[in-house]
């Protein structure tokens, strides 16, 4: 067995109660593959994933884009739709196994932006020669309605359908590690700061469509392949 078997091996098998343990058996890891040139955490298949090796124990983070193709309420074009399907039925499968699925408030506040703007965008292709500036269209009783209604149905599915939404720390010096040690990561802000959350917390399993986290050596990635 190569050190990165081992190490998923003895990771996942630490007892359930021991999150500590298994936080810093991880850090003594990472500390020896960094003096040995390094590894970078597998990105495992989800359509070809085994749940034999995963433990009911563990918990699977959500990120905003898989929160988008679920909950978000809009109709997907084609590749979206069947993307949408493979991570509906691989969150099924880890609900049956028993494991717990969470997200972060950071990730909703990205898809409920993202539904705000896609009203003005679809009301902006309704009305192409004469809109409202985003500040009036925020400002109209009618139309704040109508995104009021989206996102209070988008939210409302995933606190239903996420055991948890945990808040995450914003605090300077992650975002001096995040200026600091920019060359060494592919993140935007909020994906560096759920990142950075997760790792503390010893919530590495993370479901998502996006490549940029496939770069985290202390992640375990679920994804596409």
């Amino acid at each position: 067995m190569n050190i990165l078997s081992v190490t998923l091996y003895l990771i996942r098998n630490f007892p359930k109660n021991s999150a500590m343990k298994r936080l810093l058996l991880l850090q003594i890891l990472w500390k020896i593959c960094d003096l040995s040139g390094g590894f970078k955490m597998a990105a495992y298949n989800i359509e070809t994933a085994d749940f034999s090796l995963i433990s009911s124990g563990e918990i699977f983070i959500l990120d905003a884009n898989i929160l988008c193709y679920l909950y978000s309420g809009y109709n997907l074009n084609q590749r979206d739709s069947v993307k949408a399907t493979k991570y509906s039925n691989f969150i099924s499968n880890l609900l049956g196994n028993g494991n717990k699925i969470s997200t972060s408030a950071a990730y909703v506040q990205e898809v409920l932006n993202y539904i705000e703007n896609t009203e003005y965008t679809l009301y902006k292709q309704a009305h192409p020669i004469h809109y409202l500036t985003k500040k009036q269209f925020r400002n109209d009783p009618s139309f704040r309605a109508n995104v009021k209604s989206k996102t209070c149905s988008a939210y409302s599915a995933i606190c239903q359908n996420c055991n948890d939404v945990y808040d995450v720390d914003v605090t300077k010096p992650i975002m001096d590690r995040f200026v600091n040690e920019f060359q060494n990561h592919v993140y935007d802000p909020i994906d560096y700061i759920v990142a950075e959350n997760l790792v503390t917390n010893n919530r590495i399993n993370i479901i998502t469509d996006d490549k940029d986290y496939r770069n985290d050596s202390r992640l375990q990635v679920y994804t596409i392949i």
